[in-house]
């Protein structure tokens, strides 16, 4: 059985609903009754109900008003709305999650029963949904490929150690092959148009392909820092035709070209890092070249930098999002120096040049800045001596500089093209008692802090501020040129209490509403 709360101002109409209805045929128990909206957070607090059957018109608190705030402290509550209006379209917006049905006045007793029948079948179905073990089954291997995608993750940014949990749930991955599929910028001709413009369908149908190719082999792929990464298990030959297969799809699928580079074998989960760094070093010497090429890299891996290189990386991409040019330049002027310092050797100075170039291209796809805008500023340039730090470190702040004017431009773009929709939707709905910043939120995928900074930056004021303007110059207007009660003009312009809406008008106008029309 489920519990029931009943909630109704009307005494008779209340107790008329809790006599005439079946509860226990329904599936029910009514577990408790309250006549108002305060009245029903508190007995919700001492029953617990599953499902809340209330009224919407209801004096001090409103059933909308009722819900939102339960929805607050018991998120797993559900509704059913009782209303003596047939139009439902501002119910429905405003509650369309975990809202069970709805009833119309004047109440049948069929009508109620037929209603909390549905409601049952589906309480039911969600209840069998979370115990369904096929599904639990799926979910569980979702759960674990997302569990060892993030292990070597950890592994690769050297977060975690190989002795900890995190590498125990990729233990049964080695011996595998890893093999980096790196997609550079190609300008004169770019993926298919289908694709043009949205890059994350582009990724998803490409992290499909390079899954399927690797599923044979009992493998798996992770997108890291720009590039595609997967390991496999098996042989070098079964490892290299599998991506030679993989590339083919890519070309065929999707118009693209892919370099491709494996590393020597993976034993444990120490090799892990070391194993990348020897494929990221073997696809930069590649250059920009002939694309969809595939290396093997049987030489012994780079030296690991030091520890300290995570946070050097870390603090260029927060350098680049804050479009800070001077702190950039200074960056690489200490970089530069610390180089011709240290007197280190080519093949460690290309995988350093390498590190800092992922850095920013991992800080540009975080910001969801399309490969082929950054395709200018990238610095390669085969020919050119790796000993020449001054040289490439120039060309690396270069395509820094480049990377942070792109994210400062489509932020900015970003924002107005947010900011604009926003307006028309508070525009469209300032009347709304509904209307607040919590679902403003909701609609806009935003979080409170970001719509507050970018509601005052742009517009110099706060939401609240910028909804009491709008909700007073509609209530002068009415005043002035129509003959409306004063307590309906507070009800037609968003205020849901007419002694609120006289407080707010005298604060803004220095009269109140009955002065400011006479006068």
């Amino acid at each position: 059985m489920y519990k029931l709360m009943l909630v109704e101002d009307e005494d008779l109409v209340r107790n008329g609903i809790a006599s005439l209805v079946d509860w226990e045929s329904c599936g029910f128990t009514l577990c408790s009754m309250a006549a108002g909206g305060l009245e029903a957070i508190e007995s919700a607090g001492k029953t617990l109900p599953d499902v809340v059957l209330t009224d919407i018109a209801m004096p001090y608190m409103n059933g909308i008003e009722m819900i939102e705030r339960l929805r607050g402290l018991y998120p797993l509550m559900q509704y059913i709305i009782v209303s003596g209006h047939d139009d439902f379209s501002f119910v429905q917006s405003a509650l369309r999650n975990r809202v069970l049905d709805y009833l119309l006045k004047p109440l049948a007793r069929e009508g109620i029963m037929e209603v909390l029948r549905r409601a049952k079948a589906q309480l039911d179905e969600q209840s069998d949904n979370r115990l369904n073990l096929s599904l639990l089954e799926a979910r569980a291997k979702e759960n674990l490929l997302l569990s060892e995608r993030m292990a070597v993750y950890e592994l690769l940014t050297g977060s975690a150690d190989s002795q900890e949990p995190g590498a125990a749930q990729v233990k049964a991955l080695f011996p595998c092959f890893l093999a980096l599929l790196s997609r550079a910028p190609e300008p004169a001709k770019g993926p298919r148009p289908a694709f043009q413009g949205r890059e994350d369908l582009l990724s998803a149908s490409m992290m499909g392909i390079i899954q399927d190719g690797c599923a044979p082999l009992n493998g798996f792929c992770l997108r890291f820092r720009g590039q595609y990464l997967a390991l496999l298990r098996g042989s070098q030959e079964e490892a290299v035709a599998a991506m030679d297969q993989i590339q083919a799809e890519l070309k065929h699928y999707l118009d693209l070209n892919l370099d491709v580079s494996i590393a020597s074998e993976v034993f444990s989960a120490k090799d892990l890092a070391p194993a990348y760094r020897q494929a990221l070093l073997r696809l930069l010497s590649s250059g920009l070249g002939e694309k969809g090429r595939l290396y093997l890299s049987d030489e012994s891996p780079p030296p690991q930098p030091a520890r300290s290189a995570e946070r050097l990386f870390r603090q260029l991409g927060e350098l680049i999002r804050l479009g800070d040019d001077e702190g950039l330049r200074g960056f690489f002027r200490e970089q530069t120096e610390a180089l011709l310092a240290a007197l280190p050797d080519a093949t460690e100075l290309q995988f350093h040049y390498a590190a800092i170039q992922s850095a920013v291209l991992s800080t540009a796809s975080w910001a969801g800045i399309e490969e082929a805008r950054v395709f200018p500023f990238l610095p390669y340039d085969p020919l050119s001596d790796p000993l020449d730090v001054p040289l490439f470190m120039g060309r690396l702040c270069e395509l820094a500089l480049g990377v942070s004017r792109l994210i400062a431009a489509q932020n900015k773009r970003d924002d107005k093209a947010l900011l604009d929709r926003i307006l028309a939707f508070i525009h469209e709905n300032y009347r709304s008692h509904e209307l607040s910043l919590e679902l403003l939120c909701s609609r806009f995928h935003i979080s409170g802090t970001q719509f507050f900074l970018l509601f005052k930056r742009e517009m110099g004021t706060s939401f609240l501020q910028y909804v009491l303007d709008l909700r007073i110059k509609t209530a002068q207007k009415m005043l002035l040129e129509s003959d409306e009660k004063i307590y309906r003009i507070a009800e037609l312009c968003g205020f849901g209490d007419a002694a609120y809406f006289g407080y707010c008008f005298k604060q803004r106008c220095g009269l109140t509403p009955k002065d400011f029309r006479k006068r």
